[in-house]
């Protein structure tokens, strides 16, 4: 069964109240828990064609679409484990590949491609060097470049009974469009993004329990397919020119465009 993943905004105002319906049902997740104030900072490199296909299929509504990204947490440092990932998506079914490396392997790794030395699993299996093969693999093929560096704070939990309901709440999504793999730690020129909301991502296999639909009733939140990637690259004007040459009529871009704008208060 594939995971299904689910998207909603919600404005910063409504998180703490939120955070007492879920309160009953749900438990942080390691992370959270050993953060101080119950939020990690998530740090990804986004990798995209020259000519952004990516961002386009996403604005298009291709529903089989993947992305391909590096991604660390908190305060980047020579030993913090960083990961190659990627999230392959077919409608709101998600299926993510990662492997990883600790962070002063990263520049070797990528320009040696040795994949033996520099991979390193906690439990050996060999998924993990399949994983990175197929990272470099799609790199190759496409001609991927890293075109941004997406930033955001996450709270994040698990229902209390099992792990297989995720919820996370994710703010002060910022990027930068400096993306030199050894600045992952820095952030130079960022650019907010939905600067008054949240997003409420929840994954699970299967159905939503009843108790969760309740919550999202009473917080009358909206479905959405809301893409940090592509709500990011829309942030910076260097893009712009291109998206609008690009894009120009699609009544899609034009929806995506008024929503990454007018939620920033433009």
């Amino acid at each position: 069964m594939d995971r299904i993943e689910y998207k909603y905004l919600i404005p910063t105002s409504k998180v703490a109240i939120l955070r007492d319906y879920l309160k009953p049902y749900v438990i942080l997740d390691k992370y959270s828990a050993q953060a101080p104030d119950q939020n990690y900072t998530v740090r990804s490199v986004y990798f995209d064609t020259p000519r952004l296909d990516f961002f386009h299929e996403k604005i298009a509504g291709i529903k089989k679409r993947q992305k391909i990204r590096i991604r660390c947490y908190n305060d980047v440092k020579d030993d913090s484990a960083t990961f190659l990932e990627i999230k392959r998506k077919n409608g709101p079914a998600i299926k993510k590949y990662r492997s990883a490396v600790l962070y002063q392997n990263l520049f070797m790794l990528l320009r040696t491609g040795n994949i033996e030395r520099y991979v390193f699993s906690n439990n050996g299996k060999e998924i993990d060097y399949q994983n990175a093969s197929n990272f470099f693999f799609q790199i190759h093929r496409l001609n991927l470049k890293p075109m941004i560096k997406i930033i955001y704070e996450r709270e994040a939990y698990y229902y209390k009974f099992h792990n297989k309901l995720r919820i996370t709440i994710d703010k002060h999504l910022r990027s930068s469009l400096s993306v030199p793999l050894d600045t992952l730690h820095l952030e130079e020129n960022v650019v907010y993004t939905l600067s008054n909301h949240c997003i409420i991502e929840v994954k699970v296999f299967g159905v939503l329990p009843l108790w969760l639909r309740e919550i999202i009733a009473i917080f009358d939140l909206k479905l959405q397919a809301l893409s940090k990637y592509a709500l990011c690259v829309t942030s910076h004007s260097q893009y712009h020119r291109q998206l609008m040459q690009t894009i120009r009529g699609e009544a899609n871009f034009r929806r995506f465009y008024k929503l990454s704008h007018i939620k920033n208060g433009y």
